[in-house]
């Protein structure tokens, strides 16, 4: 099976091309709905969101028995839910693989402006991103576990997350991934980021 966590602002809608290529491919596709604005647009805290994710995963395992690890494909703020469950909530007894799509490792240098309006105050998960926060700090402290494998792919030509925000530290199971060429929200539909994937 394979978990798509959505980013900051979108809806499980964003992954419907990605979501297709892989169950014409045979996987068993799923996402969750993280509410957020108006029911559905992934605005609320990190570590909630990953506590509500564990939460569904254990229940999705006993109720259709499902004996195998997951994988996790996250887009932009869904790569900072799928590590913080993997790393911080024992998610890795349910996966085996991580892939983030310019996910913000490193926090976004563009949460840093927001800070200077009043919508950090609505929504948390703004403050969680910027490149000091607290909560990026202590996600990165600590090493990934082992038994998971770690994807970053990023772009350069990402401007939404930009270059180097994407980039992890790199061990036998954490690498980063360029890909040229590629927008934030076209690693949502290039054919060529999905055969990296």
């Amino acid at each position: 099976p394979v978990l798509m966590i959505y980013g900051f602002g979108a809806t499980r809608r964003t992954f419907s091309i990605l979501e297709k290529r892989l169950y014409n491919d045979g996987f068993t596709v799923f996402s969750i709905n993280l509410g957020g604005i108006f029911g559905t647009f992934n605005t609320h805290k990190i570590e909630d969101l990953g506590a509500f994710i564990d939460q569904k995963i254990e229940h999705l395992y006993k109720k259709y028995d499902i004996r195998g690890k997951l994988s996790i494909l996250a887009h932009s703020k869904g790569g900072l839910i799928g590590r913080y469950y993997v790393k911080r909530l024992g998610g890795d007894k349910r996966v085996r693989c991580l892939i983030t799509l310019g996910t913000p490792h490193n926090g976004n240098p563009w949460a840093l402006l927001a800070m200077f309006t009043p919508v950090p105050f609505l929504l948390k998960s703004i403050q969680q991103m910027t490149p000091m926060s607290g909560f990026i700090k202590r996600l990165k402290s600590g090493p990934f576990p082992k038994r998971v494998k770690f994807f970053s792919i990023y772009s350069k030509d990402d401007f939404v997350c930009p270059f180097p925000s994407s980039v992890l530290e790199e061990a036998p199971n954490v690498k980063n991934i360029e890909l040229e060429g590629v927008t934030h929200s076209e690693f949502l539909i290039k054919k060529s980021l999905y055969n990296v994937i």
